[in-house]
This record gives structure tokens, sequence and C-alpha cells, in this order.
């Protein structure tokens, strides 16, 4: 995987205290930015689903529930 940097300011007193513990930065901020994407990324499934299902019909959401059900087998 092809890596990139980036940098941030934190304050001093945090920098040192994540090297008193030995906290692997870059695995923490790496492991912070993917929950966020996945984050971010399920908002907007909810969201763009919530549109969907707003000019659905109980009973048309229902019918694609079954459907699809019907095709995972």
């Amino acid at each position: 995987m092809e890596m990139t940097t980036i940098s941030a300011e934190i304050p001093e007193k945090l920098r040192q205290q994540l090297n008193e513990v030995d906290v692997d930065v870059g695995e923490v901020v790496q492991e912070a930015l993917e929950d966020e994407i996945r984050r971010q990324r399920r908002s907007d499934l909810r969201a763009r689903a919530k549109g969907l299902t707003a000019s659905m019909t109980s009973e048309e959401i229902a019918a694609a529930v079954s459907s699809d059900r019907d095709t995972q087998v």
C-alpha cells in the first residue's frame, strides 16, 4: 500500500504524554481516520436510504426486502 504523510499540530504536553506511554501515533491516526470515513459513509447511506424509503409505501419496502431475501440463497 502506498503511504503519504500528514501533519498536525498538537500541544507539547500531549506529545510528551504520547511518548511516555509509547503510543504509535501513525497507527492511532490511521485507525481514527478509517473510523471517521466509515461513520461518514454510514451517515450518507442512511440519508440516501431515508430519501428512498420516504417515497415508498410500507408494502413496497416489505416486497423489496422479501425479494432481496429470496435472491440470497
